[in-house]
């Protein structure tokens, strides 16, 4: 809800006192050049907030910090920002955590997001969510791996470390009106008399067909976005409306994928399908990169098809999905594809930087 409390980042630079970033604020660009798109921080939870900082502190963790190199807090020009409107100004920056799963055979899961989803549909991602002002990372991920999937590890049953932090700005997309919500993809302005104030913020615009609007359910419009996957944003797509950082983890599980398989018990209301995916498929995945706007064109050594499992009506079967959806890039305008989402193959790529090591 948006009147609870909130995670949110805060900066340090020099040893100065942490100040909290400012939703308009590029935190990468805070650490970097203008130039340049990634910093290395120390990053902690500290009373109830991240902080991010130049600096080493007690309890932090040295790690990379990316932006996307068209990200729209790196792009917006004064005139653009004024359109905004002081409430959004002023929300500061949420906090997020992903969750990559590696077995004790190498493979890691990636779910696919529910259709009916507001945010993310179709669109393959690691188990993620919000943080709550009590938690500690790895608590905030082991709670959504077992919401989203039916698996509870504890803590002691995983090793674990952060990967990066990815920062996020989701672009306005959804507009409510009245009782009811419409999408309009590539949606920049509001429509006349509609408030800024019921701008539902959305990382990816729903797979709709033709020109008819998607209704939002009514539990959706009250609900405050998490940062469970990351879209290319673009001030194409519109302006902002929610700025994260999102911190990716990596789970250690000492069980293989088939002992973890016995013991999932997905929520069909949020994941559609999950395949546990092998090193040579993601490191395809990453090699797919994001900025081409083209459908996914499998490497000759990979198979022609994957094996997932998908979801439906309450029952869950095996099923082959073509190697090439998860190749696929996301385009810049129009509709979106099902393909695996930019944050995931951040994390995909420290991850596979890892394990080379």
């Amino acid at each position: 809800m948006e009147g609870a409390a909130r995670v949110l980042v805060h900066l340090s630079r020099g040893g100065a006192r942490p100040q909290r970033a400012a939703f308009l604020q590029s935190v990468t660009g805070h650490f970097c050049a203008p130039h340049e798109d990634t910093a290395l921080v120390s990053a902690g939870l500290d009373c109830g907030r991240l902080v991010l900082a130049d600096h080493s502190f007690p309890g932090s963790t040295s790690v990379l910090l990316q932006r996307p190199p068209f990200c729209p807090m790196k792009l917006l020009a004064e005139p653009q920002t004024a359109t905004l409107p002081a409430e959004l100004r002023g929300r500061g920056v949420d906090v997020g955590v992903a969750v990559l799963l590696q077995t004790s055979d190498r493979r890691v899961l990636l779910t696919r997001r529910a259709p009916g989803l507001s945010i993310f549909p179709n669109i393959w991602v690691p188990p993620g969510g919000h943080v709550e002002p009590d938690e500690q990372l790895l608590e905030v991920g082991l709670r959504e791996l077992q919401e989203e999937t039916g698996l509870r590890l504890e803590p002691g049953a995983v090793s674990w470390r952060m990967l990066g932090l990815w920062e996020v700005t989701l672009e306005q997309g959804w507009w409510v009106s009245g009782s009811k919500g419409t999408y309009k993809p590539g949606l920049s302005q509001p429509a006349p008399g509609t408030p800024w104030g019921a701008c539902l913020s959305l990382a990816e615009p729903s797979r709709a067909t033709g020109s008819s609007p998607v209704q939002v359910p009514a539990a959706s419009r009250s609900h405050t976005p998490s940062p469970q996957s990351v879209f290319p944003p673009r001030l194409s797509r519109g302006l902002p409306c929610r700025h994260h950082i999102v911190a990716y983890l990596l789970l250690l599980a000492k069980e293989t994928h088939q002992q973890l398989e016995a013991r999932m018990q997905p929520d069909e209301s949020e994941v559609s399908a999950y395949a546990w995916l092998e090193p040579p498929v993601l490191e395809s995945i990453v090699a797919a990169g994001d900025v081409a706007e083209s459908l996914g064109q499998v490497p000759s050594h990979l198979p022609a098809t994957v094996r997932v499992t998908e979801l439906s009506g309450g029952q869950a079967q095996a099923t082959e999905l073509p190697t090439a959806t998860l190749l696929n890039t996301a385009p810049a305008h129009g509709e979106d594809v099902e393909r695996v989402s930019t944050g995931t193959k951040f994390a995909l790529q420290l991850w596979l930087d890892t394990t080379a090591k």
